[in-house]
C-alpha cells in the first residue's frame, strides 16, 4: 500500500511539472514548424489586427510586426543566423508590448561552418573594414592575415545576431548582412571578433531609404486643379539659423528653434523618417485623386528651415499645405491625433476666415481618424509654429501619432497603416475642397 501510495505521488510531481510544448500557445491554435532556414508559423489571436513577433536562439535575436485583418496569423520567420541547435525562444506582444502568449521550439540548423583556430602571426586587428548600406541589408569586407575564421556580431534595434565567418580562397572576408526586421535609415552596429572574443574592428551605418515610384497625376479625379504642397517634418541634415527666425510677419519675436525631432520608444526611429515615409504615400494618393503635389524634401539629406518649406509651397502655387509630423507624449499609452492651425498670423486671416480654417482641420483630421479608426483627434489654433504662421495659403500642422507610446511607435512604423493614414489626409483634402465650393456657391 505504501508502495502504491509513493508511486502515486511520484506520478501526481512529474505531472505537476509537465507543460505540454506551447503552454499557453494552444489557446491560440499556434503552431511553429521548424524548416530549413527557420520556422513555419500560424496562430490566431482574435480582435488583434497587428501584432509583434519576438524571438531568440543563442545566435539571434529579433522582433517583427505582423498584421493581419482577420487576426490569423502565418508565414516564415528566417532564423538566418542560428549555427547550433537549440531552443527557439517564442514571444508574441500586442503593439503595447504586451505578452499575449510564449512558446519554445527546438530548431536544427544546417550545419555550421568550421572554426579553426587562427594561424600564428595572426593581425590582431582590422584596419579596413568597409560598409555598404542597402534597403534591410548591409554589405561587409576586410582583410585579417592569418585568421581562417572569425566572428561577425551585429545589433540593430529590432534585430541582433552573432555568426562565424570564412574568407574566401583570396583571404578576403565579405558578404550581405540580411537584417529583414530593420527598416529605413535604421543604424547598424557590426562588430569583427576572433574566435577567443578579441574585438578587431567595430563600424556602424545605416540602412537606405529607397523612396517608391510616383505614378503620374491622374488626367481626371476629385482633385483635379488642386495643388498640394506636403512637408515631411523634419530631416536629419543639419539647418543653419543663424539669428533664428521671426515668429511671423510683423512680429518682433525670435525663434530659436531647437530641432524637437520626436523618436520611437521602441523602434528609436527618427520622427524625420517615418514623416517621409507617410509623406511619399500621401503624395501617391493625392496624385491618384488628380492633385498636383510637390514635396518640401524627398530625403534626409535636404536640411531646409521653416522659412523655406513655406516659400516652397508659395512657389509651387498651393492650395493647401500638409505639415506631417509625429508627436511625443509622457504618457506611454497616448493615441490621438492633432490638427494645428495658425492663430494671429497675418497671412492666416487672407489664407480663409477663421470659421472655415477651422472646418477644413476638421475635415482633415476626420478622414485621417476615419481610415486610422483613432478615437480622440483635436482641432488647435496657436502661434508656435513658424511654418505655419509664414504660410500664404491654408496650412496645416499633422501630429499623426505618438512615437514616445510604444503602441503608436509600432503601427506608425508598419506600411499598412502608414497607408491608412495617407488615405485619411487625400481623403481630408477632398473634405477641404467640399467646403471650399459650397462657400463659392
Amino acid at each position: 500500500m505504501l508502495k502504491r501510495i509513493t508511486l502515486l505521488l511520484v506520478c501526481l510531481v512529474l505531472l505537476a511539472g509537465f507543460v505540454p510544448q506551447g503552454g499557453a500557445a494552444g489557446k491560440y491554435n499556434a503552431e511553429f514548424i521548424p524548416e530549413a532556414g527557420g520556422l513555419r508559423y500560424a496562430f490566431s489571436v482574435p480582435d488583434r489586427e497587428f501584432v509583434c513577433l519576438s524571438y531568440s536562439t543563442r545566435n539571434e535575436s529579433g522582433m517583427l510586426t505582423l498584421q493581419s485583418p482577420d487576426g490569423s496569423f502565418s508565414g516564415f520567420l528566417p532564423l538566418i543566423y542560428t549555427q547550433a541547435e537549440g531552443k527557439v525562444s517564442l514571444k508574441v506582444l500586442t503593439p503595447a508590448q504586451k505578452r499575449i502568449f510564449e512558446t519554445k521550439v527546438t530548431y536544427k540548423p544546417s550545419k555550421a561552418p568550421a572554426a579553426p583556430s587562427p594561424q600564428k602571426g595572426a593581425v590582431r586587428k582590422v584596419s579596413d573594414l568597409a560598409l555598404t548600406p542597402g534597403v534591410r541589408q548591409m554589405g561587409w569586407q576586410f582583410t585579417a592575415p592569418g585568421h581562417r575564421a572569425l566572428t561577425l556580431q551585429f545589433s540593430s534595434v529590432m534585430q541582433k545576431g552573432s555568426f562565424t565567418i570564412v574568407p574566401d580562397e583570396a583571404g578576403v572576408f565579405s558578404g550581405v548582412l540580411q537584417v529583414p526586421n530593420a527598416s529605413a535609415r535604421d543604424l547598424i552596429t557590426i562588430t569583427i571578433k576572433s574566435l577567443k572574443g578579441s574585438q578587431m574592428a567595430r563600424q556602424a551605418e545605416r540602412t537606405l531609404f529607397v523612396p517608391p515610384e510616383l505614378p503620374e497625376t491622374a488626367a481626371e479625379g476629385p482633385l483635379s486643379g488642386v495643388v498640394v504642397c506636403i512637408d515631411p517634418g523634419h530631416q536629419q541634415a543639419p539647418v543653419e539659423r543663424k539669428g533664428g527666425e521671426q515668429l511671423m510677419p510683423g512680429s518682433s519675436k525670435i525663434v530659436y528653434s531647437k530641432g524637437g525631432s520626436a523618436q520611437g520608444k521602441i523602434t528609436l526611429r527618427r520622427e524625420s523618417i517615418a514623416a517621409l515615409e507617410i509623406s511619399y504615400l500621401l503624395c501617391i494618393e493625392l496624385r491618384k485623386m488628380g492633385a498636383q503635389v510637390v514635396m518640401t524634401r524627398l530625403n534626409e539629406e535636404t536640411g531646409l528651415t521653416n522659412y523655406q518649406r513655406a516659400d516652397i509651397a508659395e512657389q509651387a502655387g498651393a492650395h493647401y499645405m500638409l505639415r506631417i509630423h509625429l508627436n511625443m507624449s509622457k504618457r506611454l499609452d497616448a493615441d490621438a491625433q492633432y490638427v494645428y492651425i495658425p492663430d494671429k498670423s497675418p497671412y492666416a486671416a487672407l489664407a480663409a476666415d477663421r470659421q472655415t480654417y477651422w472646418q477644413y482641420a476638421e475635415a482633415l483630421l476626420r478622414g485621417m481618424m476615419e481610415e486610422t479608426g483613432v478615437k480622440t483627434g483635436m482641432v488647435r489654433r496657436g502661434d508656435q509654429f513658424v511654418g505655419n504662421n509664414w504660410a500664404k495659403m491654408p496650412v496645416f500642422l499633422i501630429e499623426t501619432g505618438f512615437m514616445s507610446a510604444p503602441a503608436n511607435d509600432i503601427l506608425l512604423a508598419h506600411p499598412v497603416y502608414q497607408q491608412r493614414v495617407a488615405l485619411g489626409l487625400a481623403k481630408g483634402v477632398i473634405g477641404m475642397e467640399e467646403i471650399k465650393r459650397g462657400l463659392e456657391h
